[in-house]
């Protein structure tokens, strides 16, 4: 089995990057080879010392996972924080950056300083599908009811607003 541009996958603006591509990498490898039969796996990378790319190299789960925890603990990112990205989409790009603008503005006045943070908006890493213009804000706290009662209250401000402009507003948590 050969997999070409095993990084690519790392370079995606998603917290969860080096999970799937240790996860990926490791479920090609276990299709090489049939029965009795030995496989053999060839990994084509830029970056063959990523931790994952070499956890995955070595079938090593447990390396992996500790490296893994580790930085998610230091950046509050799930398990050990709360995260939430707020999508906002439709067929008109004024509309959609308009509304983004203002479900960060929201978020951000709701959100207590100390344990909150609003990033964004930003036009989201696939900006434009099938028509659809996406826009994205994301939140990140230790707590998940301030996070709850944040989203809750940002909907409620914008439902009458998104529903006048078709504009789509979902939220992913964690």
């Amino acid at each position: 089995v050969g997999v070409v541009l095993a990084d690519m996958t790392l370079n995606m603006p998603d917290f969860r990057s080096a999970e799937r591509t240790f996860q990926l990498l490791t479920q090609v490898a276990g299709r090489a080879g049939r029965g009795e039969r030995p496989g053999r796996v060839l990994i084509q990378t830029y970056a063959p010392h990523h931790y994952s790319i070499r956890a995955a190299r070595d079938q090593d789960y447990a390396s992996f996972m500790r490296r893994e925890l580790e930085l998610r603990r230091e950046l509050g990112y799930p398990p050990f924080g709360r995260m939430a990205l707020v999508r906002i989409e439709g067929p008109v790009a004024a509309r959609v950056s308009g509304l983004a603008q203002q479900v960060a503005a929201i978020l951000a006045r709701l959100a207590p300083p100390d344990t909150m943070r609003v990033l964004g908006p930003a036009p989201a890493p696939i900006e434009r599908i099938r028509g659809r213009f996406r826009w994205q804000v994301v939140v990140k706290t230790p707590r998940l009811d301030e996070l709850r009662a944040a989203l809750v209250a940002m909907r409620t401000q914008v439902a009458a607003e998104a529903e006048r402009a078709q504009v789509r507003v979902a939220i992913d948590l964690d």
